[in-house]
């Protein structure tokens, strides 16, 4: 799987598997056999409340760390200085981990460039919500002063749609189906929506699929 390389030398694999919406139990049983299948960029987020789940499944897989890359995210109740860093090492101690970056979720360019010029340490990656019905286009992954941006989707997400005239650029069809898209381009249409996240994420950042 290529990687990409953050700005703070740290190397995040192109594609990585979210667990948004899967239960502990059942994150711990996906991640394993998403790392048995090759996966080695899992996603996950306090307000999902599986990360212990996540935590378990990297202990019980045995690859070095070094060859794992995981994200997890604060929740909207977790905002201030004290209550970030008290956040963080909460989440960390679920997962059984140390930090190796920090970055931001959701983060219009506006905002990065006045983080970028008030901050000691520069996010080294911007997730946003990033998928066919939601492109993104202009406030979007880009690199505004070096920064790294990371699309997040799914493929329930819009569901269940089709997504055939979206991925031809002829936009949604009036009747939708998840079939259209096997015809259309031959593939499921989970992998041909994360084949389109890193189509669109080429050159700039990772596209997680979960």
């Amino acid at each position: 799987m290529p990687n990409v390389e953050l700005i703070d030398g740290a190397a995040m694999p192109q594609v990585g598997f979210g667990v948004f919406q899967v239960p502990d139990d059942g994150a711990e049983r996906a991640v394993t056999a998403a790392l048995e299948a090759g996966y080695r960029s899992v996603d996950t987020a306090s307000a999902y409340r599986n990360e212990e789940g996540v935590g378990r499944a990297l202990r019980g897989s045995g690859l070095p760390r070094e060859d794992l890359f995981v994200t997890s995210k604060l929740g909207n109740d977790e905002h201030g200085y004290d209550s970030a860093l008290r956040a963080c090492d909460a989440s960390l101690a679920r997962l059984g981990l140390r930090a190796r970056s920090i970055g931001v979720s959701n983060f219009t360019v506006r905002t990065l460039r006045r983080i970028i010029g008030e901050a000691d340490v520069v996010p080294a990656v911007n997730q946003i919500e990033l998928h066919p019905y939601f492109q993104r286009l202009r406030a979007g992954p880009g690199r505004p002063e070096g920064d790294r941006g990371a699309g997040q989707g799914h493929p329930g997400r819009p569901r269940p749609r089709d997504l055939r005239g979206v991925l031809t650029g002829k936009g949604p069809p009036p009747a939708a189906s998840r079939r259209g898209t096997r015809s259309c381009h031959g593939k499921s249409w989970s992998i041909t929506f994360c084949a389109w996240g890193m189509i669109k994420g080429a050159g700039r950042g990772p596209a997680v699929c979960g």
